[in-house]
């Protein structure tokens, strides 16, 4: 008899949940097709999840603590560190269509894992702003939004043929946060 691992089952549902909303969002999801996808009842799904939202709202916990542990923030060197968000983002398609769709349909979700992640961001920025590493006069949560916006927003004009496109994000995030002389 096989053992029981709750921690698999658990993984399983959340990497189906991702699959199964990446394709249809929320609204269209439905969780029998996503039990079916990690082999499991949709009642144990139930053991694990209150319901769909419960689902969908820990596939985005799931994936916002994958980034910041695989790219943690590196406020020393901002540029360097939007190049690996859109990095991560480029290597992650159906992450990126989750989130497209977590931004739409939970517009008005604030969970405790993207409010901490996001803190503690925000505090590396202002720590780089008071030892003079990037400038300070934008707010650091703008400053962060700003970078961010860059990361994920970037779309090669080329399709990355030419390669480029972190070198585009590296100048455009470098001059964004340069300290201004004094």
């Amino acid at each position: 008899m096989a053992a029981r691992d709750p921690e698999d089952k658990r993984r399983r549902l959340i990497a189906a949940g991702l699959e199964e909303f990446s394709e249809r969002g929320l609204a269209g999801a439905r969780l029998d097709r996503i039990a079916k996808r990690a082999e499991c009842s949709a009642g144990l799904l139930y053991s694990y999840f209150a319901n769909k939202e419960a689902l969908f709202d820990a596939v985005f916990a799931a994936i916002v603590q994958r980034v910041v542990d695989e790219v943690p923030i590196t406020a020393d060197d901002l540029p360097g560190y939007a190049v690996a968000l859109h990095a991560a983002q480029r290597d992650n398609p159906v992450e990126v269509r989750f989130a497209v769709w977590y931004e739409l349909e939970r517009v008005d979700r604030d969970l405790e894992e993207t409010r901490s992640a996001y803190d503690a961001k925000t505090a590396a920025v202002r720590s780089a702003q008071e030892r003079g590493i990037v400038r300070a006069d934008i707010a650091p949560e703008r400053l962060l939004a700003l970078v961010l916006a860059i990361a994920h927003g970037y779309r090669d004009p080329d399709d990355g043929r030419s390669g480029d496109g972190g070198a585009a994000i590296r100048e455009a995030v470098a001059r964004l946060v340069a300290p201004s002389p004094t």
